[in-house]
């Protein structure tokens, strides 16, 4: 079973995720580049803006950044968010410059941690995803627990 797949920038990669591991492929020849095996699912992964690091978030919420030709890892991010929260998402603002791991934002060019996302939430609330607004400045957020909604926060 399949839990995600997400092609590169360039579509010069794409990765296909499954329970515990992580494959990457080349889908102009079809060839497998790198499998990358995990004891868990991974809660969510992305490409870099320019398609060179592969960020991989695990339960532990640690996110790994890795070489996404080898697979190889070249850094990590800590979580700074709010450890009661799902933290299952990783997505980076419209200009590439800002990356949201699930309630917190960090610089990608310096990889520093800028701050946690303002929104009306409590610590009991769950979400699945969230989409940044062209400009950057907004995201909306998709709660599902403890009641369905969908919540907008500031980056400012």
């Amino acid at each position: 079973t399949l839990y995600g797949m997400k092609f590169s920038p360039d579509s010069q990669m794409l990765a296909v995720s499954d329970y515990d591991t992580i494959m990457l492929w080349d889908p102009r020849n079809g060839n497998l580049v790198s499998t990358l095996r995990y004891t868990e699912m991974p809660r969510d992964f992305a490409f870099s803006p320019d398609g060179q690091i592969l960020l991989n978030l695990q339960r532990d919420n640690i996110t790994r950044l890795l070489d996404s030709h080898s697979g190889k890892l070249t850094a990590t991010l800590p979580f700074k968010g709010d450890q009661n929260l799902d933290n299952d998402t990783i997505n980076f603002s419209p200009d590439g410059r800002t990356l949201l791991v699930g309630n917190t934002f960090w610089d990608w060019q310096t990889r520093q941690y800028l701050g946690t996302a303002k929104g009306h939430w409590g610590t009991s609330n769950k979400y699945n995803g969230y989409t940044f607004s062209s400009d950057g400045r907004m995201i909306a957020v998709d709660v599902y627990f403890p009641e369905e909604k969908i919540e907008l926060w500031s980056k400012d």
